[in-house]
């Protein structure tokens, strides 16, 4: 049920996607922001009325809060009433208009965490459609727009989705499975985690980002000292050599782009340094 379900989203934050109701927040903004303009038009006419009025006290309720909150006739304190609704209103309106402004600024999930909380959900022998009211099709690509993610995956330069995407989803597959215990199959593991069902791997992060670090490393190292040998081969012939250049100098500038984020001011900087 949903207890299982809260315990799977409370083992990685990642997968803890919920529905953002876009549509259903900004209709209720727009009701509140409709419920207090009407208000406010009358209590300018109730405050018109007021400075109009034959009472002289009446007519002072613009200039003197006292007067218009401690009236001594019922019905001329329409106005103060009607304030103190308007402020009750304001702090609804106000507070839900932050938590919109706060909500906006979630990412959407990542990719393969949704589409690894949909398997979970519907595999037999992990989730097994653990709930099933129609919040059951919370996760469907039909509201994949509107999905928010807890705490998403910090956004990847190309090369560490080049990894996670491709590379790591094929070692999984070849060796991970033979190598690794599965979270219901291992004796240190907590109860709870075993009952989340068969099948389920975990990786830590740090040794993905130390793969993509040897890499880059390693590239970083090996492409100056690369073109500096070709161009000491290539002799005196100046064609081949300016030619070598300018493929080294494309080279490096598709590394940065592709393995670092550096914005294309850095990418331009660096290559004309290099």
């Amino acid at each position: 049920g949903y207890a299982k379900l809260a315990r799977f989203l409370a083992r990685q934050d990642e997968y803890a996607i919920f529905r953002r109701f876009k549509h259903l927040n900004y209709l209720s903004l727009l009701y509140q922001q409709a419920e207090i303009i009407f208000l406010q038009r009358h209590l300018e006419k109730l405050a018109a009325r007021d400075r109009t009025h034959s009472c002289p006290k009446r007519q002072f309720f613009d200039r003197d809060w006292v007067t218009m909150a401690h009236p001594m006739d019922p019905e001329a304190g329409q106005q103060w009433a009607t304030m103190q609704i308007i402020q009750q209103k304001l702090a609804a309106y106000n507070k839900a208009l932050l938590t919109q402004v706060s909500l906006a600024k979630l990412d959407r999930p990542n990719f393969q965490d949704l589409t690894f909380l949909r398997e979970w959900i519907g595999r037999a022998d992990n989730g097994n459609y653990p709930i099933h009211g129609p919040d059951q099709f919370a996760w469907d690509p039909e509201f994949e727009g509107d999905l928010m993610a807890i705490k998403p995956r910090v956004p990847l330069d190309r090369l560490s989705r080049w990894v996670n995407d491709i590379i790591f989803p094929w070692y999984h597959r070849l060796f991970g499975e033979t190598l690794k215990v599965s979270t219901s199959s291992c004796h240190i593991c907590s109860h709870a985690a075993k009952n989340l069902g068969t099948g389920i791997y975990a990786y830590r992060e740090s040794h993905l980002q130390m793969v993509i670090e040897t890499i880059v490393t390693v590239v970083a190292a090996l492409l100056p000292v690369l073109s500096i040998v070709v161009l000491y081969f290539l002799g005196d012939n100046n064609r081949f050599k300016f030619m070598a250049l300018v493929l080294f100098s494309a080279v490096f500038a598709i590394a940065l782009a592709i393995m670092t984020k550096a914005r294309r001011i850095e990418v331009f900087a660096a290559t004309a340094a290099y």
